[in-house]
C-alpha cells in the first residue's frame, strides 16, 4: 500500500461469526489499528436507507439500537448514537459487562475505541448542524461519512497506526450506504455455520431461535447483495477456516487489505496472549447441535458449505 494514499475504509460484519477474533488479531499489525463496536454508526447508516426510500422504515425500525426512541431524524438518531457510545465506554472500563461469553478473552478487547466521550460529541454535534432537519439523502450521505472518517481519524490519532478497521457486527449489510457516504470501501463478511450461530446467540439470550436464523440468514444476503462485492471490494472469510488455519486465514486478510502479509508473527504474538484453538468452541453433539435445523433455510446452509 502506497504511505501518501488514503487507504480505502474496511468494515468487518456479522454476528457471533468470529468478528471479534478477527479484529483482535489484525490488531497485532503495525498498520492497522482495529476499531471496534460502533453500533451507533449503523443508526446514522439506518437512516440514510430509510430517507433514500421510506419503504424500508418498518423493518429498519425493527433494528435499531437502542429499541427507543423510534423513528429517523437529527434528535432520535444522535439520540441512539449518542447512548451507544456510552455504553460501549461503560463495558470499556468495566462499569457493564462485556456482553460475550465467558470463554471469549481477547487481548485487544471486546470493545475498542480510543477518543474520549466529549470528542466523540464535538463530532456529532458538528453532524448535527449539518443535517438539522435534513430532507435530502445526499446531504444526509456526506455529513455521515464526514462523521465517520473524522471518529476513525480521531481513534487514529491514539493509536499511531496507517489506517483503522471498522468492526461492527451489522454494518456490512450497510454496503450501499456506506459506498454513498465514503466513496468505495472494503467489506468483510465473516461467515458460520448457522447452528453455531443460533446455539452461541441463544445462550447469550439475544432471541428466540427462530428470530436468530432468520438474522443469519438475512446477514449474508443483504451483505451479499448491497454495495460493490468485487473481489477487490468484498471478502468473505468462514470463521472455521480461520481457526483450522489462522496463519493462512489471516494473510488472506491482509492480502485483500494490501499490506505486508504477517500472518505468522501475528498469530504467535495472539497466542501469547491467548490459546487459539483449532475447533470451534461446541458444548453440545452433532445431534445437539442438529436440533436447530428447523430454525435455518437447509438449503442455504449447504450452499455456504455447511454439510448436514
Amino acid at each position: 500500500m502506497n504511505d501518501t494514499m488514503s487507504p480505502i475504509p474496511v468494515f468487518i460484519g456479522n454476528f457471533r461469526s468470529g468478528t471479534t477474533l478477527l479484529a483482535n488479531l489484525l490488531g497485532f499489525h503495525e498498520q492497522i489499528s482495529p476499531w471496534f463496536e460502533t453500533k451507533g454508526l449503523c443508526e446514522l447508516l439506518r437512516w440514510q436507507r430509510v430517507l433514500k426510500d421510506p419503504i424500508n422504515g418498518s423493518f429498519e425500525s425493527s433494528l435499531i439500537q437502542p429499541k427507543h426512541p423510534i423513528g429517523f431524524d437529527a434528535d432520535v438518531v444522535s439520540f441512539r448514537f449518542e447512548s451507544d457510545l456510552r455504553e460501549t465506554l461503560d463495558r470499556i472500563s468495566g462499569a457493564k459487562m462485556s456482553g460475550k461469553g465467558s470463554h471469549e478473552s481477547y487481548p485487544v478487547g471486546h470493545d475498542r475505541l480510543l477518543y474520549g466521550l466529549e470528542e466523540a460529541l464535538d463530532l456529532l454535534s458538528q453532524w448535527r448542524s449539518v443535517v438539522g432537519k435534513c430532507q435530502s439523502h445526499e446531504v444526509l450521505a456526506k455529513a455521515n461519512g464526514d462523521l465517520i472518517k473524522g471518529l476513525g481519524m480521531l481513534h487514529l490519532g491514539y493509536d499511531q497506526k496507517l489506517f483503522w478497521v471498522n468492526k461492527t457486527p451489522e454494518i456490512t449489510r450497510f454496503g450501499e450506504e456506506l459506498e454513498s457516504a465514503l466513496g468505495p470501501t472494503k467489506r468483510i463478511l465473516m461467515l458460520r455455520d448457522g447452528r453455531d450461530v443460533i446455539q452461541s446467540a441463544s445462550k447469550l439470550g439475544w432471541a428466540d431461535p427462530a428470530e436468530i436464523g432468520a438474522w443469519w440468514k438475512g446477514m449474508i444476503l443483504e451483505s451479499r447483495g448491497g454495495g460493490s462485492t468485487s473481489k477487490d471490494l468484498y471478502l468473505e472469510i468462514r470463521y472455521e477456516d480461520l481457526l483450522k488455519d489462522p496463519v493462512g486465514g489471516l494473510n488472506q486478510v491482509l492480502h485483500f487489505l494490501e499490506v505486508e502479509e504477517r500472518g505468522l508473527e501475528m498469530v504467535e504474538q495472539y497466542r501469547q496472549f491467548v490459546g487459539l484453538s483449532d475447533k470451534p468452541p461446541r458444548s453440545l453433539s452433532e445431534d445437539g447441535r442438529n436440533q436447530f435445523l428447523p430454525f435455518l433455510d437447509v438449503a442455504f446452509l449447504e450452499q455456504l458449505g455447511y454439510p448436514i
